[in-house]
């Protein structure tokens, strides 16, 4: 997969820029996901034809909430919609966030070592042809421009110029002159010192740009950037690499016959078969090769190759031929592993630093497959979105609000005489009821018994009640299962810091910022491409929507019940998606917006912490004279620790309010239904009166006298006959029967009397209603 460029120059521009689009792309990927939610949950939602078909066959619904369960009753169009959405939201989730990044441009510079009377203001007056050519190479500028430029050059100070080289790859060091008191070195000419942060330092692994100080300091066994801070006081340059070198050819007797070499081959290991040679053979060629590519002279070579402790076949290394050649080679071509032109050499002191500020290369890149991939999966998600939006459904239950209005208007006949039925009577799950787990309901169908149906109030109960136990274990165990490896990965991260010596105080972790990388931060995979990458560092991303998902409706259920417990306790108009009559409208399914709102900025907010803790990471090493080198580049992924710290403070925050919002209690002792649609149904039985779906309702005991009142006559229904019953309405002037008086005046034995021998009825009605009779029993 290619990635374009959008803007190439300044790191903190194209940083600024990826975060800023990052944001961005969370915020916009939240409101698609929310809006393709409410679709899905548009889809999920049953009509009341639904709803019946259902309760026919002993099996309850989901209202209020989203449950891919209802959709066994829905038509075959709604279901491809629904999948359809929600395989669209696996990409969008999943790579969103890598559509966009920052790719990091990291300079190699020289360095170069004057005295403090160098000639600063003008080129030397006499100079070696060495010396003029090697100019360039090792400084990545001419004589004239070098010269030119300098008073550009920034004077830092000891501290300042550490600080400086010591940051993590550095995209804006160009050539570094260190400037010591000691008036031995020549002060007309430059003297080379090292090269630092080479784009050999990069590839299969991720190097310190500063390798070169750990050297000048004498700090190769524990390098880190603190320890070199404190040792700046006694910084000073231990000896001096020539300025230019001989190229001496060795010429060597290898299994196939001999051959000659030096150090300008590009590639020495190309030249050579491997694996017919002896071990020891090719310990010592590999030994010779390196110490040619420092251009050492042939009197030093010579010395080195007679030193039987150098060699494992030292015979082989004595029959070496050197042979001196008249062309010179420059410092900035030679390795970190120079042999110096003498030994015992006075160590010369840094008293202050002229660094060189270079044009940044770094690059804010977009991958136009990822783009298409979204861009389709969004198109698809508007289309599914439009066929729902214009899908023409009647009766359809999207709130509460809406079965309560139905089953008001026109009551379910399969939860007659059931009105404390709660959620928690009813087996979870796609079952038919089953009469003999529970003492209350009747068993609905044609030819099924109907027993008398009796209950008390229940006790007054918690927010967490109205969640079944499973879902509450395993909403949280989700929960609790993200923080644990968030904690783990942050005790790697800490752990590593620690290894390579760094501070992982929260200052520090701050300083390393949110989606940087650092060499300790960066983990290196074999075989990795740009694809592998994002996928991997955008995996977490499916599991934090994975969490949110068990967690919105977690939260649903609860305030689904609370909003539903108020009728209880205060007479409302009823919260429906089409009101008529003093039915309120409604602009949110069941999640209030002091409730959705929040939770949907934590959501944007948990995704981008979460993209900034584990991020792709592409550095290009680009060489002193500003070429990229992209055989070195690096792909990898990155981490944050202080990312990671904020990510897991959010985690416990949502998980702490969800638990806390758990532990309310219900105003009322009103059984909780929650979003069942069979229990909704059974506390919709008003008794006389019409019309109480666009009326205020409340729930409650409605209030029966001993006789009624009817066509003028007082009644005493314990007097009427089975001849004198009727099926009619008591409200519209009929005579009351037999079965009425069954239905809500039936004598019971033992407790499940009341006082005066008969038992209640509660019901959502826009009649008067007192508050329920703990000690009584309703049906």
């Amino acid at each position: 997969m290619t990635a374009a460029t959008i803007y190439e120059g300044s790191c903190s521009r194209a940083k600024a820029w990826t975060t800023g689009l990052h944001l961005l792309i969370n915020v916009l990927s939240t409101i698609v996901l929310g809006a393709s939610s409410y679709c899905m949950q548009c889809l999920t939602a049953p009509s009341r034809t639904e709803v019946d078909r259902a309760h026919e066959e002993r099996v309850w619904l989901h209202i209020g909430v989203a449950s891919p369960r209802n959709l066994a009753w829905a038509g075959r169009f709604r279901v491809v919609l629904w999948l359809l959405l929600a395989a669209t939201s696996l990409p969008i989730h999943l790579i969103y966030n890598s559509a966009v990044f920052f790719a990091l441009g990291t300079k190699e510079y020289n360095v170069v070592l004057a005295s403090a009377n160098f000639g600063f203001d003008r080129p030397p007056a006499q100079y070696n042809a060495s010396y003029g050519e090697c100019f360039e190479p090792n400084t990545a500028m001419n004589m004239t421009t070098f010269y030119a430029d300098l008073p550009n050059f920034n004077n830092l100070t000891r501290k300042e110029c550490l600080e400086r080289t010591l940051t993590n790859f550095p995209a804006d060091v160009g050539t570094l002159i260190l400037v010591t008191s000691n008036l031995t070195v020549a002060n007309e000419s430059l003297q080379w010192v090292d090269v630092g942060n080479p784009p050999s330092s990069y590839g299969d692994s991720v190097g310190y740009s500063f390798e070169w100080l750990c050297d000048q300091l004498d700090m190769d066994n524990y390098c880190t950037r603190s320890r070199l801070l404190r040792a700046v006081d006694s910084w000073a340059v231990p000896s001096i690499v020539p300025w230019s070198g001989p190229v001496v050819n060795a010429t060597v007797d290898l299994p196939r016959g001999p051959a000659t070499i030096n150090g300008k081959v590009p590639n020495l290991y190309e030249m050579n078969s491997y694996g017919e040679w002896p071990v020891s053979l090719e310990y010592d060629f590999d030994s010779l090769a390196t110490e040619l590519q420092a251009f050492p002279t042939e009197y030093h070579l010579q010395q080195s190759l007679d030193n039987v402790t150098n060699w494992s076949n030292s015979t082989w290394a004595q029959a070496v031929r050197l042979q001196a050649t008249d062309e010179e080679a420059c410092s900035a071509d030679f390795s970190t592993t120079l042999i110096p032109t003498s030994t015992g050499q006075t160590a010369y002191p840094v008293e202050y630093c002229l660094s060189q500020k270079t044009t940044e290369h770094c690059e804010l890149q977009f991958s136009p497959t990822i783009c298409m991939v979204v861009i389709a999966c969004n198109v698809i998600k508007f289309l599914c979105m439009l066929l729902t939006a214009r899908c023409d459904r009647k009766d359809i239950f999207l709130t509460v609000g809406d079965a309560m209005a139905s089953f008001l208007t026109r009551p379910d006949p399969t939860t007659e005489r059931m009105g404390l039925l709660s959620r928690s009577n009813l087996t979870a799950g796609p079952q038919p009821w089953q009469s003999r787990r529970e003492k209350y309901w009747r068993v609905a169908g044609k030819n099924a018994s109907q027993p008398q149906a009796w209950a008390k109030l229940p006790p007054r109960q918690r927010w967490m009640r109205a969640v079944r136990l499973g879902q509450w274990i395993t909403t949280i165990s989700v929960c609790l299962l993200l923080l644990g490896v968030g904690g783990y990965l942050l005790a790697l991260a800490i752990g590593g810091l620690q290894n390579e010596g760094q501070d992982w105080s929260l200052p520090a972790l701050w300083n390393l910022g949110f989606g940087s990388a650092t060499p300790y931060t960066v983990i290196m995979l074999p075989h990795t491409s740009v694809i592998s990458m994002a996928l991997l560092a955008n995996c977490p991303q499916i599991v934090i929507s994975v969490g949110y998902f068990l967690y919105n409706n977690l939260l649903t259920h609860m305030l689904l019940a609370a909003e539903y417990d108020d009728y209880a306790t205060q007479r409302k108009s009823l919260r429906v998606s089409w009101p008529e009559g003093s039915q309120r409208a409604t602009y949110y399914l069941s999640l209030p917006y002091r409730y959705s709102v929040p939770l949907m900025v934590a959501l944007m907010l948990l995704h981008w912490l979460v993209s900034s803790s584990l991020f792709y990471v592409e550095i290009i090493p680009f060489d002193t004279q500003g070429n990229a080198s992209y055989a070195n580049q690096v792909i990898a992924c990155g981490y944050a620790p202080i990312a990671i710290v904020f990510a897991v403070i959010l985690g416990v925050v949502m998980t702490s309010t969800i638990f806390g919002l758990s532990m309310r209690w219900f105003d009322s002792r009103m059984p909780i239904a929650s979003s069942c649609s069979a229990a909704i149904s059974a506390a919709c039985h008003p008794q006389g009166g019409d019309e109480h779906a666009l009326k205020p309702v409340k729930w409650g005991e409605i209030p029966v006298p001993s006789s009624q009142t009817k066509a003028g006559v007082s009644v005493d229904i314990n007097s009427l006959s089975d001849a004198e019953s009727d099926d009619g309405d008591l409200g519209r002037g009929t005579r009351v029967g037999e079965r009425w008086r069954e239905r809500y005046y039936s004598p019971l034995d033992g407790e499940a009397a009341g006082q005066d021998g008969t038992y209640g009825h509660c019901s959502f009605t826009s009649e008067e209603v007192i508050t329920p009779d703990p000690s009584r029993v309703y049906m």
